[in-house]
């Protein structure tokens, strides 16, 4: 598994996130410490 991030930081950095799913790192998306996407 890739690293966990939290969605309001997700919809912050976006672009950042976008850019590195684009070089094949992973993330977990959490919502509230619950898991609710995987990129």
């Amino acid at each position: 598994m890739g690293k966990v991030v939290g969605v309001r930081e997700l919809r912050q950095q976006l672009s950042r996130y976008l850019a590195e799913v684009k070089e094949g790192e992973s993330f977990t998306v959490t919502e509230r410490g619950r898991e609710v996407a995987r990129l």
